[in-house]
Formats: structure tokens, C-alpha cells, sequence
């Protein structure tokens, strides 16, 4: 497994109030080693099909950075699959936070709302699944967002949703 719950752990030291700039380097450093793990990972299981689960983290990345950690995956993981929660491009654009985020410093930097733009960006991840959020639990979000809006799931998107890629390079 790759060490995400370093990123994890820096994201809540983060939201404890430890200073911007250190927690920024210190995830910039974790993001920098991350392609020799992934080499490390598949020397060790070569011929293993792995699935990887990244939640709650890549909405913190820049595009590009996000786009960096696609190509690693999708470039040393073939057969294996990828699944990943993302903020939709109204919260990114837009400066939306969700409730947990709203007393925090923390900024939402990328945004998906179309699950197929990953592979444009990516051709060897093929999308599985586009889920809506508002579809599982939906007393949870309420009359009007889980059983009206939750309904409409392109608009559901443009908030958040969780995104699985089949790898299919080798």
C-alpha cells in the first residue's frame, strides 16, 4: 500500500492548525516520493492487479499535480483499478467548502464533474463508475438534496461524486 495515510495524517495536522507552509512541504515532499513507492510496490508484487482507494485527498492537489498521480498509477498498475472521491467543479471554481472544511484554512484546488475528462487527461483509465453522493443515504441529505436534487445526478456531480477507472495499460 502506499503510504496515503501520510498524506491523510498531514491533511489533519493541517486542520489542526499547524502552520500553511509546512504542512504544504511536507505533502509536497510525500507527493514527490510517491512514483518510487508505486516502482517499489510493483517490484515487490509483480504480477498482482492492485485497486487503489485515494478519499478525501486528491481535492487538495492542484490539476496538474492531480494529473501527475493519475499517469503514476495508471502507468504502473495495469489490470488493477482506481477509485477516488472528488469535489465537483462548482465547489473548486467557486470556493465552495463542504460543512467540515468550512472553519478551516484548507482550499478545495481541483474539481471533476465529468467523470470522462480523467480520460482524456489519462486514455489507459477507463471509467467504471460515476456515483452520486446523494443517492446512498438519502434521508441524510434531506428532502430537497436527497430526494429531489439527489435525483438528477449531472448536477449531483457538479458538487462531489466518486470516480472508479479500470487500468488498462500493462
Amino acid at each position: 500500500m502506499l503510504h496515503l495515510e501520510n498524506f491523510i495524517g498531514n491533511r489533519i495536522t493541517n486542520l489542526n492548525g499547524a502552520k500553511p507552509g509546512k504542512w504544504r512541504a511536507m505533502i509536497r515532499t510525500e507527493m514527490d516520493s510517491a512514483p518510487a513507492e508505486m516502482d517499489d510496490l510493483r517490484r515487490k508484487h509483480p504480477e498482482a492487479e492492485f485497486i487503489f482507494i485515494v478519499e478525501g485527498v486528491l481535492m487538495y492537489f492542484y490539476e496538474k499535480q492531480v494529473k501527475s498521480f493519475l499517469h503514476h498509477v495508471a502507468n504502473r498498475f495495469g489490470g488493477g483499478e482506481l477509485w477516488f472521491d472528488v469535489c465537483g467543479t462548482i465547489m473548486s471554481r467557486h470556493g465552495v467548502k463542504p460543512d467540515s472544511l468550512r472553519k478551516h484554512e484548507a482550499q478545495i484546488r481541483s474539481g471533476i464533474s465529468n467523470g470522462y475528462v480523467v480520460e482524456q487527461w489519462e486514455p489507459s483509465l477507463k471509467l467504471i463508475e460515476q456515483a452520486n453522493y446523494m443517492k446512498f443515504f438519502r434521508s441524510r441529505w434531506g428532502f430537497f438534496f436527497g430526494q429531489i436534487l439527489g435525483r438528477i445526478p449531472w448536477l449531483c456531480y457538479k458538487f462531489s461524486s466518486l470516480l472508479g477507472y479500470k487500468i488498462t495499460s500493462k
